[in-house]
């Protein structure tokens, strides 16, 4: 009986056949009209710029200096040394090209991509090959009237009919199970290959920027809470901590200590707004960060925020608890927490269990003039619905809110402390790390691990 093998398997070809402009500039389009793009307009510009000049044969003329100034808007002649923004967005646009064809983008048959080390994009033509499947057969029949479909039965032989209608059946049966069977096994490869993906990047990623993905994922807003000056006077003038029920309710902003002094016409508390200066620095830091998508990052100040921006949103706290009330409500479950005295004017770290030769209180007091050091403490945890990450700097001083900012974005020293902190897998797990650092001339200068503690993932 003849045989027709048909093919059922496709393969994957690259850079075989040519792809014309029309193509490329409607696979841009559909790519910058995506959710993964729709929002990140510097991003997108990047994008067209670079795909414009390489689609009109202009591809030498696309450089990092070139970028800067026509996408960025930097000077002519400005440094790139110096200046690192195009690189920064550079890897935000291959991670984002790469969640757009891992998402959206998954059916295209065309693939778009920006090579590390270079600017010119580079198109992938994907086509479908067939190739041939041993295991799947048409069975070709003999001739059958088109009013019985049964076949006719040669003389001399026994009366027995075939019916070849069952056997068309069962044919459709066993092609139906096949592809049943291919489609389940596609499946579970699909899914297989994307975590097993996933897993090796995570790995493979450097662990800073496991942190930071962890506080800014893509859809979600992420907001900085800057440190409240006023909190931190009132503290001072009553020698006492303020209570995070005192704060949320603004009770605190009618004691007498914070009212307009006699004689003067001008609020010093209550209407104004104060907060450190490396509240200011660190935004920009953040702000630059390859993670961070424009209108992604938000500043509010503590006293604005509520109860529920602690519950389900991604943020970043700022400030001792004198400056932070909201901190006290955060950090009770936590190993480390951050007190204040008022008359002692002192301000611990303290330890709920201390590990076998580590302090169970570290110390900064005014008083003590000897001491050119201080004490940050830094947490990671999630807000307190569990959907989502807080991250908490607070020095014992400006100094030490300051040398919090700065031990982030080095990544020599924060990611032997991350990578203490990363499960089997690549996740990261939920942590606290304190730190002494030494000032000098208004400086930070050794800062150092003292303490460390991780939390399993909830």
């Amino acid at each position: 009986m003849p045989q027709t093998v048909e093919p059922t398997h496709k393969a994957v070809i690259k850079n075989v056949l040519v792809i014309d402009k029309e193509a490329k500039r409607t696979l841009v389009q559909r790519i910058i009209t995506s959710p993964s793009f729709v929002k990140s307009e510097r991003l997108s510009s990047f994008l067209v710029y670079v795909c414009d000049l390489e689609q009109n044969g202009r591809s030498k003329e696309i450089c990092e200096q070139q970028i800067g100034e026509v996408v960025f808007g930097r000077s002519g002649g400005y440094d790139p040394t110096a200046d690192s923004i195009v690189r920064s967005h550079a890897t935000r646009l291959r991670l984002r090209l790469d969640q757009y064809f891992l998402e959206e983008g998954a059916h295209e048959k065309i693939r778009l991509r920006i090579p590390r080390g270079a600017y010119v994009p580079l198109f992938d033509h994907i086509v479908d090959e067939p190739t041939m499947d041993q295991n799947t057969v048409r069975i070709e029949k003999p001739y059958m009237s088109e009013a019985s479909c049964e076949a006719e039965v040669p003389e001399g032989l026994p009366n027995t009919r075939f019916s070849w209608v069952s056997l068309s059946q069962r044919s459709v049966t066993v092609r139906l199970s096949v592809a049943l069977v291919v489609v389940v096994a596609a499946t579970f490869l699909a899914v297989w290959s994307f975590t097993a993906f996933a897993r090796h990047r995570s790995r493979t990623m450097p662990p800073s920027d496991l942190l930071w993905n962890a506080l800014f994922v893509p859809g979600r807003q992420t907001i900085l809470v800057v440190g409240d000056g006023g909190a931190n006077l009132f503290g001072n003038m009553a020698r006492r901590q303020m209570t995070a029920e005192e704060y949320a309710s603004k009770s605190w902003l009618r004691e007498p200590l914070v009212q307009t002094p006699q004689g003067f016409s001008w609020d010093p508390v209550v209407s104004r707004i104060y907060t450190p200066y490396s509240a200011v620095e660190f935004a920009v830091h953040l702000a630059r960060l390859p993670q961070v998508s424009d209108g992604q990052l938000s500043t509010l100040f503590a006293r604005d925020i509520r109860l529920d921006d602690l519950k389900d949103k991604q943020a970043i706290l700022l400030g001792s608890p004198l400056y932070n009330p909201w901190e006290q409500l955060l950090l009770q479950a936590q190993n480390f927490r951050m007190v204040s005295d008022g008359v002692e004017n002192s301000i611990s770290i303290i330890s709920a269990k201390p590990l076998l030769g580590e302090p169970r209180v570290f110390k900064w007091s005014q008083a003590d003039v000897a001491s050119k050091s201080g004490y940050t403490l830094i947490t990671l945890m999630r807000n307190l619905n569990g959907n989502g990450r807080l991250l908490l700097l607070q020095g014992t001083t400006a100094n030490g809110d300051k040398a919090a900012g700065e031990f982030l974005f080095n990544r020599e020293l924060l990611e032997p402390v991350l990578r203490k902190a990363m499960t089997n897998d690549g996740k990261l797990q939920d942590f606290q790390v304190v730190l002494k650092t030494e000032f000098v001339a208004g400086g930070n200068v050794d800062t150092r691990v003292v303490a460390f503690r991780t939390d399993p993932l909830r």
